[in-house]
């Protein structure tokens, strides 16, 4: 199999339960969630219930997102991994 060179991954598994995922896609900037079952990673790396995109503010996004995957993997790295 010969992987497209303008592939863009969207999702990652960790093999834990914990999922890191690509929640925009070009040519918006990038944004990526940490989550766990219902749960999603704030940018402090904490575990907390996600809310329904209708309940989502833009101040929510912001703490609930990452710019990047090496941030959101960095988060998930200083939470542990797991609840």
């Amino acid at each position: 199999m010969v992987i497209p060179p303008d592939l863009i991954p969207t999702r990652y598994d960790t093999g834990e339960g914990v999922t890191i995922e690509r929640t925009t896609l070009p040519p918006r900037p990038e944004r990526w969630a940490v989550r766990c079952g219902s749960d999603c990673l704030t940018t402090d790396s904490n575990w907390v219930y996600e809310e329904q995109p209708s309940n989502r503010c833009a101040g929510w996004l912001a703490f609930h997102r990452f710019s990047s995957l090496q941030a959101a993997w960095e988060a998930l790295q200083r939470a542990g991994h797991l609840r």
